[in-house]
């Protein structure tokens, strides 16, 4: 689950503090989505998860989730090549690369 109610609502660090989407109830939330997706061109299946706004797995706790996504957190922050793609950090293609 991602979620940017710690963040942005009620008792988060921005609440009240900016205009717009920081002052936007209507703009705090959370949504599910796989923890591992796929490429829609190269079929490569990526991690889709981030330390600041992935909180838990549908049907675990917080608590529960803490270790396997702390797990998940260090692994996509590390680089290392793999095939020829830098894994674990964002990177930038452009046409003819």
């Amino acid at each position: 689950m991602h979620s940017n109610e710690h963040i942005f609502g009620a008792g988060g660090g921005y609440e009240g503090r900016a205009e717009g989407r920081l002052g936007n109830p209507e703009g705090v939330g959370s949504t599910i989505h796989p923890v591992v997706v796929r490429h829609p061109v190269t079929g490569v299946e990526l991690l889709y998860v981030n330390a600041a706004l992935t909180t838990n797995f549908v049907g675990w706790t917080a608590e529960e989730s803490k270790p396997l996504l702390d797990y998940l957190f260090t692994h996509t922050s590390q680089s290392e090549v793999c095939n020829g793609v830098l894994v674990g950090r964002r990177f930038h293609c452009h046409v003819g690369q």
